[in-house]
């Protein structure tokens, strides 16, 4: 699923999207989402808490957004395509931003964690095909492969 709209703002995304959901568009969850444009690759809730925790205590009068704030929003973002879960091999969901990026997999490697991105035209493919074959309509869809990565092998 593509979720490129990038002759649009952030802040224009979140407001759409949220108001699609039947959802208000608050200054925390733009702020969150704004955040999480900004940021690359994969993070965890609690990075972003310490982000702005961060920039709060360098700045006064910076977003106090409260942990629970950044838990519920992220659902929120999940929910309208805005940000993706990925899941490691950690004990927490981790998630990176669907806002102008492409669709990737990740391969992550069981012995130190890290996760390699890939995108396989052929293997989009196919899983189009199969869903195609069983009368399946896809909206999304997660593919994580575990194995050793070429530093541990």
């Amino acid at each position: 699923m593509k979720v490129r709209e990038p002759q649009l703002k952030p802040a224009e995304v979140i407001r759409r999207r949220l108001h699609a959901a039947g959802l208000k568009c608050t200054p925390p969850r733009r702020e969150i989402f704004d955040e999480i444009v900004r940021m690359s690759g994969h993070f965890s809730a609690e990075d972003l808490v310490a982000r702005f925790r961060s920039r709060r205590g360098k700045k006064r009068g910076g977003p106090v957004i409260s942990r629970a704030t950044v838990y519920r929003t992220l659902a929120l973002l999940v929910e309208c395509g805005l940000v993706r879960e990925v899941l490691f091999t950690e004990k927490h969901t981790h998630y990176e931003s669907a806002y102008s990026r492409a669709h990737h997999e990740h391969m992550v490697c069981t012995k130190c964690g890290r996760a390699i991105e890939f995108d396989d035209s052929d293997l989009e493919r196919a899983l189009h095909k199969a869903a195609r074959a069983a009368g399946f309509l896809p909206v999304s869809h997660t593919i994580e492969v575990y194995g050793l990565c070429d530093r541990c092998r």
